[in-house]
């Protein structure tokens, strides 16, 4: 069991773009607020795979209703096999590699402007992917907008 101290990042991916839709903290309240934000900002909800560990917030009836309410298409990783998951464990390797850059904080307000700053001013704008023909997420969502996945 985590202590108190423990802090959580949960980050939602639409997949085609490679665009951080939603991030979060954990627990099933807040992870189905995070759903519930990123679907308000995907382009395409009928095309959204959500990928995620067996964490209990996201085998949570209320979750998985809330999915499949949606059209969202559930996609959890082995027990054991964290490379069933390899989208966001990707993209967690490059946070680590990218953002931390061995950093200390002193509150956890740093932290998330931090992460804020990572995801939406560089990541999903400015970061070029080799999948996304060396564009950032941003400039693929605007070229994509309308086809086909």
């Amino acid at each position: 069991m985590p202590s108190n101290n423990s802090k959580y990042s949960q980050e939602m991916r639409e997949e085609t773009a490679k665009y951080i839709l939603e991030n979060g903290r954990s627990a099933t309240e807040l992870t189905v607020r995070a759903l519930d934000n990123a679907k308000a900002r995907s382009v395409k909800q009928d095309r959204i795979i959500f990928h995620s560990d067996r964490g209990s917030q996201y085998t949570s009836k209320r979750y998985q209703k809330n999915l499949e309410d949606s059209g969202i298409r559930s996609s959890m990783s082995s027990p054991g096999y964290p490379y069933d998951n390899s989208c966001m464990e990707s993209f967690f390797a490059g946070l680590k590699k990218e953002f931390t850059r061995r950093r200390k904080y002193a509150t956890i307000e740093e932290v998330k402007r931090d992460l804020f700053e990572y995801i939406e001013l560089f990541y999903n704008r400015k970061r070029l992917h080799s999948t996304l023909g060396y564009m950032s997420p941003v400039e693929y969502r605007i070229a994509n907008k309308g086809k086909s996945a």
